[in-house]
């Protein structure tokens, strides 16, 4: 407890949306369980915010398993 293990950036937009706007773990921490732990953690708190809808943008760049985590959190 008390170490970070990644990072991740929520963006308030006008359309009453928040976009998970970066999202990553640092390399070491990486295979390990984490980042799902971590994107949870961003989803709750992005819905806690109240928006109309929470969003996440991906691409080819991601890590070869965040496509699969982001699936697993819908």
């Amino acid at each position: 407890r008390g170490v970070p293990v990644g990072y991740f950036e929520l963006l308030p937009h006008a359309d009453d949306s928040v976009e998970i706007a970066s999202f990553g773990l640092l390399p070491q921490f990486i295979g390990q369980g984490f980042g799902g732990q971590l994107l949870t953690a961003a989803i709750e708190r992005a819905w806690a915010l109240a928006p109309a809808r929470v969003t996440v943008h991906t691409c080819t760049l991601d890590g070869p398993h965040a496509l699969r985590n982001y699936l697993a959190r819908g």
